[in-house]
Protein backbone atom coordinates (compact mmCIF):
# COMPACT_ATOMS: atom_id res chain seq x y z
CA UNK A 1 0.00 0.00 0.00
CA UNK A 2 1.41 3.20 -1.07
CA UNK A 3 1.07 6.10 2.06
CA UNK A 4 1.04 9.76 0.37
CA UNK A 5 2.43 11.98 3.05
CA UNK A 6 1.53 15.67 1.87
CA UNK A 7 0.64 14.74 -1.76
CA UNK A 8 4.41 12.97 -1.59
CA UNK A 9 4.75 9.71 -1.52
CA UNK A 10 6.68 8.16 1.70
CA UNK A 11 9.49 7.33 0.18
CA UNK A 12 10.09 10.70 -2.02
CA UNK A 13 9.75 12.46 1.44
CA UNK A 14 12.16 10.34 3.00
CA UNK A 15 14.48 10.75 0.58
CA UNK A 16 14.56 14.28 0.36
CA UNK A 17 14.58 14.38 4.56
CA UNK A 18 17.81 12.60 3.96
CA UNK A 19 19.15 14.73 1.24
CA UNK A 20 18.45 18.00 3.82
CA UNK A 21 19.66 16.48 6.36
CA UNK A 22 23.02 15.48 4.71
CA UNK A 23 23.09 19.03 3.35
CA UNK A 24 22.48 20.52 7.24
CA UNK A 25 25.56 18.55 8.71
CA UNK A 26 28.19 19.51 5.88
CA UNK A 27 27.20 23.02 4.84
CA UNK A 28 26.15 26.35 6.32
CA UNK A 29 23.86 28.75 4.31
CA UNK A 30 25.36 30.30 1.77
CA UNK A 31 28.45 27.54 1.02
CA UNK A 32 27.96 26.44 -2.67
CA UNK A 33 26.95 22.56 -3.02
CA UNK A 34 28.91 19.58 -5.37
CA UNK A 35 27.41 18.16 -8.22
CA UNK A 36 24.98 15.86 -8.11
CA UNK A 37 27.15 12.80 -8.52
CA UNK A 38 28.61 13.72 -5.35
CA UNK A 39 25.99 14.05 -3.59
CA UNK A 40 24.20 10.89 -4.67
CA UNK A 41 27.38 9.36 -4.23
CA UNK A 42 27.96 10.45 -0.15
CA UNK A 43 23.64 9.74 0.06
CA UNK A 44 24.03 6.46 -1.58
CA UNK A 45 20.69 7.54 -3.56
CA UNK A 46 20.71 7.28 -7.61
CA UNK A 47 21.63 10.43 -9.01
CA UNK A 48 17.97 10.84 -10.09
CA UNK A 49 16.42 10.66 -6.94
CA UNK A 50 18.92 13.70 -5.31
CA UNK A 51 17.80 15.60 -8.60
CA UNK A 52 14.44 15.24 -7.64
CA UNK A 53 15.53 16.31 -4.23
CA UNK A 54 17.37 19.21 -4.95
CA UNK A 55 14.14 20.16 -6.81
CA UNK A 56 12.15 20.25 -4.14
CA UNK A 57 14.12 21.92 -1.47
CA UNK A 58 14.93 24.49 -4.52
CA UNK A 59 10.64 25.06 -4.87
CA UNK A 60 11.02 25.80 -1.20
CA UNK A 61 13.31 28.12 -1.11
CA UNK A 62 15.88 26.32 0.55
CA UNK A 63 18.21 25.70 -1.97
CA UNK A 64 18.93 28.54 -5.14
CA UNK A 65 20.22 26.34 -8.62
CA UNK A 66 22.28 27.97 -11.16
CA UNK A 67 22.13 26.66 -14.20
CA UNK A 68 26.05 25.83 -15.22
CA UNK A 69 27.03 27.03 -11.78
CA UNK A 70 27.10 25.48 -8.22
CA UNK A 71 23.90 25.29 -6.42
CA UNK A 72 23.86 27.60 -3.57
CA UNK A 73 22.53 26.49 0.30
CA UNK A 74 20.07 29.64 0.67
CA UNK A 75 18.32 29.15 4.33
CA UNK A 76 17.38 26.51 6.78
CA UNK A 77 13.81 26.92 6.87
CA UNK A 78 13.23 22.88 7.64
CA UNK A 79 14.37 24.11 11.37
CA UNK A 80 11.21 22.49 12.10
CA UNK A 81 9.20 19.51 10.51
CA UNK A 82 6.16 21.57 8.95
CA UNK A 83 7.32 20.85 5.45
CA UNK A 84 7.57 16.61 5.53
Amino acid sequence: MLVILKGKAMSENHNTQVVKTWIDENYSVGDALPDLYYIADATGFARGTVREAVKYLEARGVLHVRHGKRTIYRKDVYSDEEHF
